[in-house]
């Protein structure tokens, strides 16, 4: 078996990629209305220090198949905390 030890992205490389997500599926819309993109970065900068940061999202495997799921879920519930308030 092949395991891929690659390390995982770099904290810019998990918030570009968590904002790419966010922005391009529509589904999302409700989620972005009125929060500013230096908003979600904060945001998602928060929750991947909650996660233990960058050095805990293991291999690039490991973040493609978990930990980058996990991350969006965790930034989309902030958001929708946000928007219950807005």
């Amino acid at each position: 078996m092949f395991f891929d030890n690659f390390n995982g992205p770099s904290e810019q490389q998990a918030v570009e990629h968590i904002m790419y997500i966010l922005n391009s599926n529509k589904n999302n819309a409700h989620l972005l209305k009125n929060v500013s993109d230096d908003s979600i970065q904060m945001i998602t900068k928060k929750e991947l220090n909650k996660m233990g940061g960058v050095q805990n999202l293991g291999s690039r495997w490991l973040w493609l198949e978990y930990t980058s799921k996990d991350l969006l879920e965790r930034v989309k519930q902030e958001l929708s905390i946000m928007n219950d308030f807005s």
